[in-house]
């Protein structure tokens, strides 16, 4: 393996064992079939070609999946609330995932004989909008918590959806906590979905891993109709690592046919919890600085995520603000909505093309024949302040 920083502060890992290692997971036809028929105005997200984007890297093809439309929410987050907050329902109401629709789901809401149920989560930003998304769409109550970092067009984002949201002093871990007291305090009529796991509670946090497992089932998809060769390289935002280990078990499937692509993880240099994990071989708990990617800007990998990243991550690096900056403004020049925490994969790539050393990333094999596919999580309405 290899590390070292750089002037600029990029941090770098890589793992060369990774591209063979495998997990257990096997596709869900159950959750793809859920996305696409139960969820109300759902449909599959754009995987744009960016040719480009291609000759600057030069590379052979450069396409970017775009997470700013997902089923009217502009990032990716609901696709990993739905199917947690649908798989927990049905839990709690003993029914049947496969055949259960929406509107069952609302019937027994209604008869709930503990009275009305409420769904609790905290956020940064997304997951907390698409929590009450989905209890929008079942007629249930919900209650945001966010760290007091939360800008307030977030917080009236989440609000918009018929949540109430309370501001919380500190973190995004410190909103957490209070979160889990509301739970206990609340007891059996309120439910926590969370996307970040702990001893105790791991079930719901792995259903969402689950949900996003239909991003990557579209990626796959949308390459083939594109007449494009499979990727070589798959570039993923990092916070908590939920999303990095769904791109994991979908890409490292002992099911999965094929060579497959280089995991490339992304996070800001000043809060680089995955890398310094990977580099130090454990999970480490670090300070977290401030920057304009507040949805990847966590202190610690959900500890269920933690051993797939560890294995099956080709390689990690850092992105500064400036870079990101740049990605997001040019990535709306070619018509591509995408905030800090998405467009940080293209200042990735940009950083593994123009560093002076090339060898400080050996291990990803970016070559004229390549095939790289960024990862944008998220609009940039709320960072550009357009859109809704």
């Amino acid at each position: 393996m290899s590390s070292s920083n750089t002037e600029d502060k990029t941090l770098w890992y890589s793992n060369p064992e990774a591209r063979f290692w495998t997990t257990t997971a096997q596709p869900n036809d159950t959750i793809f079939k859920f996305h696409r028929s139960l969820v109300p105005g759902h449909s599959s997200t754009k995987l744009t070609e960016l040719p480009s984007v291609a000759s600057e890297l030069q590379v052979s093809r450069v396409f970017i999946k775009d997470e700013s439309t997902r089923m009217g929410l502009p990032a990716f987050k609901v696709l990993g609330a739905s199917w947690g907050v649908f798989h927990t329902l049905c839990q709690r109401w003993d029914l049947d995932i496969n055949t259960t629709t929406i509107d069952v789901l609302r019937k027994h809401a209604a008869e709930e004989q503990s009275g009305p149920i409420e769904l609790i989560a905290a956020t940064a930003g997304n997951h907390g909008r698409a929590v009450a998304r989905m209890a929008n769409i079942l007629n249930i109550r919900s209650r945001i918590y966010v760290p007091e970092a939360t800008t307030q067009r977030s917080c009236n984002y989440i609000a918009s959806e018929g949540a109430e949201v309370i501001v919380v002093p500190g973190s995004y871990e410190a909103a957490v906590e209070v979160a889990k007291e509301a739970v206990q305090q609340a007891g059996s009529k309120a439910i926590h979905i969370q996307d970040v796991a702990w001893d105790g509670y791991e079930s719901i946090p792995m259903h969402i891993v689950d949900g996003y497992s239909t991003l990557f089932r579209e990626i796959d998809e949308q390459l083939a109709l594109a007449n494009s060769p499979s990727a070589s390289v798959v570039a993923i935002p990092v916070g908590c690592g939920v999303l990095g280990h769904a791109g994991v078990r979908h890409y490292r499937s002992a099911e999965r046919k094929g060579v497959p692509p280089n995991i490339l993880t992304v996070e800001p240099d000043n809060a680089a919890c995955l890398l310094l994990s990977l580099k130090s071989n454990k999970l480490l708990s670090i300070d977290a600085g401030r920057n304009i990617m507040p949805g990847l800007t966590g202190g610690q990998i959900s500890f269920l995520s933690w051993p797939d990243l560890q294995h099956g991550v080709d390689a990690a690096i850092t992105v500064d603000d400036a870079n990101v900056d740049k990605a997001v403004h040019d990535l709306a020049t070619l018509g591509v909505s995408s905030g800090p925490c998405g467009a940080s994969t293209l200042a990735a790539l940009r950083t593994l093309q123009s560093n002076a050393d090339p060898m400080k990333y050996q291990g990803l094999d970016i070559g004229k024949d390549s095939v790289i596919v960024l990862v944008s999580t998220e609009g940039n309405f709320t960072y550009l302040g357009e859109g809704k």
